[in-house]
């Protein structure tokens, strides 16, 4: 009898806590009307496409039922990217329109004046009235350009060399193996842990963002294992794999498992592409073929 009094009395707390939370859905700005960029920090991808621009947002607090316009100076001695060689302002304004809360100045990268890595930023500067700008965002942001090069599934395909540690060592070794395009998105990496497996490995499109570049290895068989069977691989969200198309590497954390029974570990895998002739090189040295470890070699043909 005791446990139903106290029912009515919680189904009212969960009445009130959802009526609460309808109303916080609806409760709008009422404060005074500020002006500011949407961020402080923008990375900036530059690609060799030379119309393509990049936006950098401006918002305010309140709509207007007018448009408004304000000023925007590049701060000099705040940037290290240089106007005219790295990059364009477009324009010297922004015009947040009639019943909006944003607008945008347009800025062009370079792409040929800009070296991979280089560590170039900008600085831009709002120029508002002193009552619509708030001391807690202030007027600034700071927008780094990053030089993208373009992905081909092209420029991974051929030799890569391998640098791996389970199931074939404690320490890393490297190795070399063949890859082929299976479409514009999929690589075949042949036989990578077994003779007998291929990893089929997926990159993101990355036309849309050109700062993407996670790839996926979904769950597959990779080697047989006298003990426990056939082992599989997957890559994981908690360590995201991605690739460089200016290193034409490939760098994978594989969770290697065996369905229902358990997990080895998660690993940590390098492909790097190379050109024929250090395979070559590789084949003619002394050392057992592709330069890998006997045990490695022994323990990958023993496995299928």
């Amino acid at each position: 009898m005791k446990k139903n009094k106290f029912y009515p009395l919680s189904l009212l707390f969960f009445l009130c806590a959802a009526l609460t939370s309808c109303n916080e859905e609806k409760v709008l700005y009422g404060g005074n009307e500020y002006v500011m960029f949407a961020d402080t920090l923008y990375y900036m991808p530059v690609t060799p496409d030379a119309e393509k621009t990049f936006d950098v947002v401006v918002s305010t607090t309140k709509k207007d039922n007018k448009d408004r316009t304000y000023g925007v100076e590049l701060v000099v001695n705040k940037s290290n990217a240089i106007e005219g060689r790295h990059f364009e302002l477009l324009t010297n304004n922004v015009t947040i329109k009639a019943g909006e809360l944003t607008g945008v100045v347009p800025v062009k990268g370079h792409y040929d004046h800009i070296a991979y890595g280089d560590s170039l930023a900008l600085t831009l500067r709002l120029l508002t009235p002193k009552n619509e700008s708030w001391d807690m965002y202030g007027k600034e942001t700071n927008v780094s350009l990053i030089k993208c090069i373009p992905f081909s599934i092209d420029d991974f395909t051929g030799n890569l060399k391998f640098y791996a540690s389970f199931p074939f060592d404690q320490s890393v070794i490297s190795f070399y193996v063949k890859s082929e395009k299976l479409n514009d998105s999929t690589l075949i990496i042949k036989e990578a842990f077994s003779s007998k497996y291929d990893l089929k490995v997926r990159f993101k499109d990355n036309k849309v963002n050109p700062l993407e570049t996670s790839l996926s290895v979904a769950e597959q068989v990779v080697f047989a294992d006298a003990g426990v069977g056939r082992v599989y691989a997957s890559t994981v969200d908690t360590k995201p794999s991605f690739y460089s198309s200016h290193m034409r590497s490939l760098y994978m954390y594989l969770d290697m498992f065996v369905p229902e029974v358990g997990t080895f570990g998660v690993y940590q895998y390098m492909f790097k592409w190379v050109p024929q002739s250090e395979v070559d090189a590789a084949n003619n040295s002394t050392n057992t073929p592709f330069m890998m470890k006997n045990a490695a070699f022994d323990l990958k043909k023993s496995n299928d």
